[in-house]
């Protein structure tokens, strides 16, 4: 799937999957590592690398922080499902928190 076609569908309220996105960014980005906050929540360079993969994604197209969470595909919606658990700390900052609450030591992708 090209970038384009997964806006696309991702604004026209089709439903994500987070592996697909994954793939797209894997396919179209050199990657590197790092660390970052989320609101109140560090996440060193070897943890959550997926949550900064699409948060980095999302930032290079400037979605909106409801177009980030569907993103997420399924884990948003364990989240809404679970509104008080405790799985996918990211997901649940960034509702809190939103595009102001993330911080990353440096960028994580750049176009291949």
């Amino acid at each position: 799937m090209t970038e384009e076609a997964y806006l696309e569908e991702l604004r026209t309220g089709a439903q994500m999957k987070f592996e697909d996105l994954m793939t797209l960014v894997d396919e179209n980005y050199n990657y590197i590592a790092a660390s970052f906050t989320n609101g109140d929540f560090e996440n060193g360079v070897t943890e959550n690398q997926g949550s900064a993969k699409l948060f980095c994604f999302a930032a290079i197209h400037q979605l909106t922080q409801l177009e980030v969470l569907h993103c997420f595909g399924q884990y948003y919606q364990e989240v809404l499902n679970d509104p008080k658990g405790n799985e996918h700390t990211n997901i649940r900052n960034f509702i809190t928190y939103g595009w102001a609450g993330l911080k990353f030591d440096s960028p994580v992708l750049t176009s291949k």
